[in-house]
């Protein structure tokens, strides 16, 4: 048996409708169906649920503050990041948390130095901690010694961007630990 049984996002409709949405395979990933049905825009989310030993485990979200979700079956952790810009609980710098799956708060993150091919070209003026986490979602990436590991997003300090956006990198990171490892991609968006 999965250890986040019938994973599932609760939507509240505009006209106070309640819908379920499953936007998960059976491995957890994205499924194709989002933009065919209304309730499972993330903006309408107000809850995540899942079964865990036979219990239904709800971790309730405010309205239009989800951003992201990574699922680690093998250490039974839910990775959550919140919009720092909408979200009255979870603000900048500790908008992501590792949830264990019983539902239970495991961590709350804050960012790490920052330690990318973009952040060493100013390494050399100030040590550079990321402003929040966000820019592109959680997601499996491979590292250098080919693991598959979860990546978070995390945005440089204002008034670190170019042309194309602001600055991020991606880093590993260990939902078990809460540990960060090494650095996956860097870019702006």
């Amino acid at each position: 048996m999965k250890t986040f049984d019938k994973l599932r996002f609760i939507a509240e409709k505009e006209n106070g409708e309640i819908g379920e949405h499953y936007i998960f395979n059976s491995e957890y990933m994205y499924l194709n169906d989002l933009k065919k049905n209304k309730g499972s825009l993330m903006s309408l989310w107000i809850q995540l649920r899942w079964v865990f030993n036979k219990k239904e485990i709800t971790i309730q979200i405010e309205k239009n503050t989800y951003m992201g979700i990574s699922i680690d079956e093998r250490n039974k952790k839910i990775l959550l990041i919140f919009d720092i810009l909408r979200s009255t609980m979870w603000k900048a710098p500790s908008n992501a948390v590792i949830y264990n799956a019983d539902g239970s708060i495991y961590r709350i993150l804050t960012p790490p130095e920052l330690l990318g091919s973009i952040a060493s070209k100013y390494k050399k003026q100030e040590i550079l901690i990321g402003k929040c986490f966000g820019g592109l979602y959680p997601s499996w990436y491979k590292n250098s010694k080919g693991e598959k590991v979860v990546g978070i997003s995390i945005l440089f300090p204002a008034g670190y961007s170019n042309i194309y956006g602001d600055f991020f990198e991606v880093r590993e990171i260990d939902l078990e630990t809460g540990e960060f490892g090494e650095v996956l991609q860097d870019g702006a968006v």
